[in-house]
C-alpha cells in the first residue's frame, strides 16, 4: 500500500536571523513530525523547520517565498512555487 502523501504550502519567514517554516501541526503539520525528524521542532502548536542556507541558496528561497511541502517517501520534500 502506497505512503499517504501530505502536502502543505506557505511563506517562509525570518526568525531570529533564520529562514523558518512555521507549520501548524492541526493543518497538517503532524502529518510532517517523522519526515522531519532532526530538522524541524514542535513549538507551542507549529512544526517549525529551520531552512539551511545552502540549501535556501540553491532553491532561491528567501523571506516570503512561498514553497510547498510534502512527505513523499518518508522524507520532508520543499520546493518553492512557480512565481506567477
Amino acid at each position: 500500500m502506497p505512503d499517504h502523501v501530505t502536502s502543505l504550502s506557505g511563506p517562509v519567514e525570518f526568525i531570529d536571523g533564520r529562514l523558518v517554516l512555521q507549520i501548524p501541526l492541526a493543518a497538517g503539520g503532524d502529518q510532517f513530525l517523522a519526515a522531519s525528524r532532526g530538522i524541524g521542532v514542535v513549538i507551542d502548536d507549529y512544526l517549525e523547520v529551520t531552512i539551511p542556507d545552502w540549501l535556501a541558496q540553491q532553491l532561491s528561497i528567501t523571506e516570503g517565498t512561498v514553497v510547498t511541502v510534502d512527505n513523499r517517501g518518508g522524507k520532508f520534500n520543499i520546493a518553492p512555487e512557480p512565481a506567477g
